[in-house]
């Protein structure tokens, strides 16, 4: 029997937006295309100055209210800690595009508060635009987003409905609120302290005029979360040249391959020694889970153990014995293997140097610790570096930026 052809993705969308017990049905994903931005599938918007992420050079000019209203809910949830906190946050959300990703490098994406307001609940049909000819893909919605979940408002809108429950919201509590506040510029160094007499002194005002009657919950909603006044600062969306991007990407990868180029300067240690420390670390684990595991059983409602069981006396002793036969420039390359093995970036040249510079400052316990790392870090060595791979994230233990200083969109 032939097989039917495979049905094109604009077929399966209008048939699972007409059936009326799909998930399209029952929760938000896949709304009607708004008027005007039709793409051509019941079901879908083609928004085309979005992508997975990617923006493909829309014309904004004026500032986006859903963008600045976006900026506020941020600075609600985080409550950052000082005023200068709040200049580098919004110093990035205003960005019009920013290389993001598993690497950092991986892609040029939108200003991720308008592209998150549009995925949320969109079907789109967008191009990635990190290179000069990208593909085309379909994004949907977290599935999730709908009845299942219980709803928690976010803090802005606790804040907005506390002040308005309590009377913050009346024509006279407004001028009360003015008269303190109008005069009010934070500077960089204000910090949150500040702001929180602010509130406390606004409540104090209004309640000694009568205006609103103070209950402990809503008070603590308004005084400690709501955040700074941004009125001095601008909000607007900051345009980005995505061939800056792209240059900036570009130079960033061939940056990471220069530096996991480097081998110099070669260990002195043998792999040999290396693995027989290992060894020896390894039995040390052993024993000391063993001597955890017993002491749990035996107080099984007790959650960590005696500083005294944290390291087996006998096992420990051995390893670092061993150690301090090696000569300083052996456990500088120990030392060298165990961070390059967490590093992101494979600069073998700039951990031997901070090896080199750090070995006669830590004794033996700590460097003895680091075994889980010791052979990994040398085995990552002898390896040719892995290529860089958008969306692939490089074989690390820890994840850190890789972007050079001075590379950011200023």
């Amino acid at each position: 029997m032939a097989r039917l052809p495979r049905p094109s993705q604009a077929q399966v969308l209008r048939r699972y937006s007409a059936c009326p017990s799909s998930p399209a049905r029952r929760h938000p994903p896949a709304l009607p295309t708004p008027t005007g931005r039709s793409s051509g599938c019941p079901g879908t918007r083609l928004p085309l100055h979005y992508s997975r992420g990617i923006a493909a050079e829309p014309n904004c000019s004026a500032p986006k209210p859903e963008c600045l209203q976006g900026i506020y809910v941020k600075i609600c949830d985080l409550t950052p800690f000082s005023f200068s906190d709040i200049c580098e946050i919004i110093q990035f959300e205003r960005l019009e595009y920013h290389l993001d990703g598993p690497n950092q490098i991986d892609w040029i994406l939108p200003n991720p508060i308008m592209s998150e307001r549009e995925t949320t609940i969109y079907v789109d049909y967008v191009r990635d635009i990190t290179e000069d000819k990208g593909e085309y893909y379909w994004t949907d919605p977290d599935l999730e987003v709908g009845s299942h979940r219980t709803y928690v408002p976010n803090t802005a809108v606790t804040v907005c409905s506390a002040l308005h429950r309590h009377g913050c919201t009346s024509p006279e509590s407004l001028e009360v609120i003015a008269t303190l506040w109008r005069d009010i510029e934070p500077t960089h160094d204000t910090n949150i302290d500040t702001i929180y007499d602010l509130n406390e002194e606004t409540i104090a005002r209004l309640s000694n005029k009568k205006l609103i009657s103070p209950v402990d919950s809503v008070v603590e909603s308004i005084v400690y979360k709501w955040p700074f006044p941004l009125w001095s600062l601008d909000l607007s969306t900051k345009q980005v040249n995505r061939q800056d991007l792209m240059q900036q990407r570009a130079l960033a990868i061939q940056w990471i391959r220069e530096v996991e180029a480097r081998k110099d300067p070669k260990p002195v240690i043998s792999k040999g020694t290396v693995i027989k420390l290992s060894r020896l670390h390894q039995a040390y684990k052993e024993e000391r889970d063993a001597i955890h595991e017993a002491y749990h059983k035996e107080n099984p409602c007790k959650l960590g153990v005696p500083s005294s069981l944290g390291r087996p006396s006998h096992s420990f002793e051995v390893l670092k014995n061993a150690l301090a036969g090696l000569t300083e420039r052996q456990r500088v390359d120990l030392l060298a293997f165990a961070w390059f093995n967490r590093d992101y970036i494979a600069n073998w040249p700039a951990r031997h140097k901070y090896a080199s510079d750090r070995v006669a400052d830590l004794d033996l316990s700590y460097q003895s610790s680091l075994g889980n790392d010791w052979l990994s870090g040398f085995e990552r060595w002898e390896k040719d570096p892995a290529d860089f791979h958008p969306g692939r994230r490089r074989p690390t233990r820890w994840s850190t930026p890789i972007v050079p200083r001075g590379s950011q969109i200023d």
